[in-house]
C-alpha cells in the first residue's frame, strides 16, 4: 500500500477558505451540549425532524468546521496538524495527541438547524463494535464530542481507501475524455489483489450485520488501508447510514460487495458511460448474467444465490469466503 503521507495534499489555509476561531465556538468548547440533547419547539413538544439543504448544509461547514493547524480540541488534548479530506457531510483532519505521541483522524461535521448529527449513529455503531475490544476491520475511537453548532470524532488514522490506490489521476478534463481513453488509463487490480480486499471486506462486513448492524453504503471509498503494523489490514469507514437490519436487509450490502468485486476485477459496465440517461438506462436494465459474466463463474453462483434471500435471510458469508480462497489459491498456484 502507498504511505499515508504520499496520499495527502497540504491544503491552502487562507483567511478566505479558513476561518478564525470564534468565541462562540470557544465557549462551546468548555459548555460541551449532550449528543442525547431533545430539540424542542416553543410549545415544549419535541420538533419534527427537518433535513437542511445543500446550501444549508454547505453554509453551516464553511462556518464551523473548517479549522485552523494548531486548534485544540476535548481539553486541548488534540491538537489540527493538516487537512486529509473533506466533502458534503463533514470534514476529516489529522490531529496529534502530545501526551500518547500518536495520530488520528478527526472527523468534524457541522449540526444540522435542529441540532442533529450524522456521528451519532457512526459513534454508536463503533462503540459497539469495539464494546469489548479492539474488532479486527474497525477503527478505534478515542475521543468524542457534540457541541451546539458541530459534533467531532477522533478515531484511528487510516491510510488511503480503495478507491485513491486504484484510480490514477486523468491528465483530460471529464468533458473532453473518450471512453477508450478512460478505459486505457483506468487500470484494474490483479486476481490476488482483489481477491484479498474481498475477503478482508467480507468480514468486515459479515462483523458488523453479526453485531445487529447493515452498512447501507458499502463502495470502495469506505474501505482504507491500514498504516504502520495495520498496513496490511483493510478497514470499514463511515456508519453514518447504518441501521439495525431489523428494519434493513443483509443482502443490501452484500450486492453492493460484488459491484465492489466487478469494478476491481473487470470493471462495471457503466462506469465509463458519460450521458446520465443512458446512465441510468443501463442500470435499470442490465441482467445479472450481463453484469456478471466476466467474473469467475463460482462468484457469479454466488451472486445469483443473493436473488433467493429475502429481507430476513443471513447470507451465506461461508460459501463467497470459500470461492474466494480458491481463487487465492489458484492464483498462489498459477504465478
Amino acid at each position: 500500500p502507498l504511505a499515508v503521507s504520499q496520499m495527502r495534499t497540504s491544503p491552502s489555509y487562507d483567511d478566505e477558505q479558513i476561518r478564525l476561531p470564534s468565541l462562540e465556538r470557544l465557549r462551546e468548547e468548555k459548555e460541551p451540549r449532550s449528543a442525547t440533547a431533545k430539540h424542542l419547539t416553543e410549545k415544549g413538544k419535541r420538533g419534527k425532524k427537518v433535513m437542511d439543504t445543500r446550501s444549508q448544509r454547505k453554509a453551516r461547514m464553511q462556518k464551523y468546521v473548517l479549522f485552523k493547524p494548531g486548534e485544540r480540541f476535548y481539553k486541548g488534548k488534540w491538537e489540527v496538524t493538516q487537512l486529509i479530506d473533506n466533502g458534503g457531510f463533514g470534514v476529516v483532519y489529522e490531529a496529534w495527541n502530545n501526551e500518547k505521541s500518536m495520530f488520528a483522524a478527526l472527523k468534524a461535521e457541522p449540526t444540522t438547524s435542529t441540532g442533529e448529527s450524522q456521528l451519532k449513529q457512526e459513534i454508536l455503531v463503533l462503540r459497539t463494535v469495539n464494546a469489548t475490544g479492539k474488532t479486527e476491520h474497525f477503527p478505534r475511537i478515542h475521543a468524542f464530542s457534540k457541541h451546539r453548532n458541530f459534533a467531532f470524532i477522533i478515531m484511528s488514522l487510516c491510510g488511503p481507501n480503495l478507491k485513491a490506490l486504484r484510480s490514477c489521476e486523468m491528465k483530460q478534463p471529464r468533458r473532453e475524455r473518450k471512453p477508450d481513453d478512460m478505459v486505457q488509463d483506468h487500470y484494474l487490480l490483479g486476481v490476488g489483489s482483489w481477491v484479498r480486499v474481498g475477503m478482508q471486506s467480507l468480514y468486515a462486513i459479515k462483523t458488523l450485520h453479526d453485531f445487529g448492524f447493515v452498512h447501507r453504503d458499502i463502495k470502495p471509498a469506505n474501505f482504507v488501508v491500514g498504516t504502520g503494523q495495520d498496513m496490511t489490514t483493510i478497514f470499514m469507514l463511515d456508519f453514518g447510514l447504518s441501521r439495525s437490519y431489523a428494519f434493513k436487509s443483509r443482502r443490501d450490502d452484500l450486492w453492493s460487495f460484488f459491484y465492489i468485486l466487478i469494478e476491481a476485477h473487470c470493471g462495471l459496465p457503466w462506469q465509463f458511460e458519460l450521458d446520465r440517461k443512458e446512465l441510468e438506462r443501463i442500470k435499470c436494465t442490465i441482467s445479472d448474467k450481463e453484469l456478471t459474466k466476466n467474473l469467475p463463474k463460482r462468484l457469479r453462483v454466488c451472486v445469483s444465490d443473493l436473488r433467493l434471500l429475502d429481507i430476513y435471510s443471513r447470507p451465506d458469508y461461508a460459501a463467497i469466503h470459500r470461492v474466494l480462497l480458491e481463487l487465492k489459491t489458484m492464483e498462489s498456484v498459477n504465478r
